[in-house]
Order: structure tokens, then C-alpha cells, then sequence
């Protein structure tokens, strides 16, 4: 079964500093007797943190909450685009979307999506 695609109606992330995808460390070190540590990968695959924040209006929270309410039963991973490469990539929600009301504008909102991309 395919998974979920994120609403195409909500705005892409901004381009600033707060989208970015955080580095996760897939090794564990050894010590030995003599010479240097033996370093072997932990995983063969690794979940990769994504954080995004969107300006948004009311109906685009609500999409969200409903997308992420309804059609993702909280939980299940869902179908986006990779920020880096332009290519289709799978991500699960990392906790609930939060907000936050932008200053000195009418019906907007600041939205946080922490996020973990799927291998």
C-alpha cells in the first residue's frame, strides 16, 4: 500500500535557517589493546531528522491537523519531497505540528514540523 502525500495545497518550508536536516552518527567505536579504535557501522539504515517551520493560515493549519489527525492516525509515515535533492522522500512526524501566532499579521501563523526522514 502507498503512502499518504503531504497536502499539496500547504506552502513549502521557508528558506532560512530553521529547515534543516540534522546529521546522525551511524558508528560505534572500539577500543583496542594497542593502535587505534576499530569503527563499524551501527545500522544499515538511519532515520534522518528534519526540521521545518511554514507560514500558514487557519485552513492551512486545519489541513495539517486534519492530514496529520485523520489521515495519518498520528503515526504513519507519508510521502514528500527531499529538500535537498528534489527527489520523493518518506518521512514520519517526530511529534504533533506546534504554532505560533506571527506578530503584527492577521490570520498567520508560524508552524514547526520536527520530522525524521525514512530510509
Amino acid at each position: 500500500m502507498a503512502n499518504p502525500v503531504y497536502p499539496s495545497t500547504l506552502p513549502p518550508p521557508l528558506a532560512d535557517p530553521s529547515t534543516a536536516y540534522a546529521g546522525v552518527n551511524n558508528t560505534i567505536r572500539s577500543s583496542t589493546d594497542a593502535g587505534v579504535a576499530k569503527v563499524r557501522r551501527r545500522y544499515t539504515a538511519v532515520a534522518e531528522p528534519f526540521t521545518c517551520t511554514m507560514k500558514m493560515n487557519s485552513a492551512q493549519w486545519n489541513t495539517l491537523q486534519s492530514f496529520f489527525r485523520d489521515v495519518l492516525q498520528d503515526a504513519l509515515p507519508f510521502d514528500w519531497v527531499d529538500w535537498v535533492t528534489g527527489d520523493v522522500a518518506t518521512y514520519r512526524f517526530l511529534q504533533r505540528p506546534g504554532r505560533a501566532f506571527v506578530k503584527g499579521s492577521v490570520d498567520r501563523w508560524l508552524v514547526t514540523l520536527q520530522l525524521e526522514m525514512v530510509p
